[in-house]
């Protein structure tokens, strides 16, 4: 059995007390909206159509309901957020603002921790900015998110609970956090793939091999498919669980396991559970 170092004790420690704190704020049966005064009081409110050529990244901070990201074939240059929820009051209308490059979208609630209920939001994006963005980051309390079509540099999702899918994407580096649920994401990664679990279960098929995949896990499973490659050394510190692969490797030293030239880096860290690398 592979010997875990302090490192990774407290990586996990952290995880696992990380999950914990958002799991008591799920469990309330609400969740807080995060609008900070720091940016500033000239914020629009619900519904709305922003240039795509103002924005470059796109940050989302939802409390409950669905997200969807996705592509739309239009001669349209604009973004189209849309928002929908029964009993939406102007009060509890969801907050957007452009700043600088960036479009900040949040759940809404300016006076009240809790929101009751839950709303979707839809953003629409014109195909042929579709793939040229920079950063989206969507860090959700509850519910579903999704994103399809989307390119971009970085993709990152943070959930506390509630379930991710992403498809048809293209970005160079996939971040996917998750307390609890369940996340899937099925596109091409071509640089790097952080997958950080407390619980539940992270799916990933990449159509191009990571550089370097970071795996931290709690428990719960992380299964990720990528295709034949050059090569690949994993670096595997767990203190039970299991990790697998369909990959034949040579072990060198206790939990590193090597494929072909060894080249890529993938660093996996467990407390417990399954940790599974399938060849598509």
């Amino acid at each position: 059995m592979a010997r875990l170092t302090g490192a990774s004790y407290a990586k996990i420690t952290v995880a696992i007390l990380l999950g914990a704190v958002l799991l008591a704020v799920v469990g309330f049966g609400a969740s807080c909206s995060t609008w900070q005064p720091r940016l500033g009081s000239d914020t629009m409110i619900g519904s709305a159509s922003v240039a795509a050529s103002d924005v470059e990244n796109i940050e989302v901070d939802w409390a409950a309901g669905s997200v969807q990201m996705h592509v739309v074939d239009t001669a349209s240059d604009e973004i189209e957020l849309i928002e929908t929820g029964d009993g939406i009051t102007k009060g509890r209308e969801m907050r957007w603002k452009v700043s600088g490059n960036t479009l900040y979208i949040d759940y809404g609630g300016w006076f009240t921790c809790f929101s009751w209920g839950h709303k979707s939001l839809e953003i629409r994006v014109p195909q042929k900015y579709a793939s040229s963005l920079g950063a989206v980051d969507i860090d959700g309390a509850s519910g579903y998110y999704n994103v399809t079509g989307i390119g971009c540099d970085r993709l990152d999702v943070d959930l506390a609970s509630g379930e991710f899918e992403a498809n048809e994407f293209a970005v160079r580096e996939l971040a996917i956090d998750v307390a609890s649920g369940k996340s899937y994401a099925n596109g091409e990664v071509t640089d790097t793939l952080k997958a950080h679990a407390a619980s539940g279960r992270i799916e990933v098929v990449s159509t191009a091999c990571p550089n370097s995949i970071d795996a931290d896990m709690a428990s719960g499973t992380i299964a990720i498919s990528i295709p034949d490659n050059n090569g690949f050394t994993a670096y595997v510190d767990k203190a039970s669980g299991s990790f697998e692969s369909q990959f034949e490797t040579t072990q060198r030293g206790d939990g590193v396991y090597v494929h072909k030239d060894g080249g890529a880096n993938f660093d996996i860290d467990m407390a417990s559970g399954k940790f599974i690398l399938n060849r598509l």
